[in-house]
């Protein structure tokens, strides 16, 4: 239940960080770069570097124990800088450097936070992640990569289609941005 609970936390951290940088300006600085492949499609997007009032789009915060990564890709090729976003969020227990991740979940948003999406949440399978590089600090950094199964959803408040489940795989290398709570 608690792993659940973080997992869906992760998940509404990462949508609202989105709408933040949505919200706050259009600005090509890049953290790093996301690369995957879901389905047979291949996706490849960037990490907003923070510009102004907007924050980063890639981020981990500290909460005692607990930190807590989110990684936003945005295709800035599609028009919509909200269109194609691919997120990753995972938490770990420990320190960077001596702790394995606990919990890993992975959405695609192809419409935006307006239309239909794609979530692991339920899929069933477990997100598989490896850490080639995890630094936290001022100038954080993470680098590796990642595979999991995500399920079609209509909307915020209905049921996965369990029957329209895609694999997500890809990689990740970009810079990190301390979130103050």
């Amino acid at each position: 239940m608690t792993s659940k609970l973080i997992q869906k936390g992760a998940g509404l951290i990462a949508v609202l960080g989105a709408g933040l940088v949505a919200a706050c300006g259009n600005s090509e600085d890049t953290l790093g770069t996301v690369t995957a492949t879901l389905g047979g499609d291949s996706y490849t997007g960037v990490t907003l570097a923070p510009a102004g009032e907007r924050e980063g789009s890639a981020s981990y915060t500290k909460m005692g124990g607990l930190t807590m990564v989110n990684i936003q890709a945005h295709d800035l090729e599609t028009g919509g800088l909200m269109d194609n976003v691919l997120s990753l969020s995972f938490s770990l227990m420990g320190e960077a450097g001596s702790s394995a991740f606990f919990e890993a979940s992975l959405s695609f948003w192809p419409e935006g936070m307006s239309g239909p999406f794609y979530d692991s949440a339920q899929s069933g399978a477990r997100v598989e992640l490896e850490l080639d590089t995890l630094e936290l600090g001022d100038s954080g950094r993470a680098k590796g990569t990642f595979a999991g199964s995500v399920c079609y959803q209509a909307g915020f408040y209905s049921e996965p289609d369990l029957g329209n489940c895609r694999p997500l795989k890809g990689s990740f290398d970009t810079g990190l941005v301390r979130f103050e709570q």
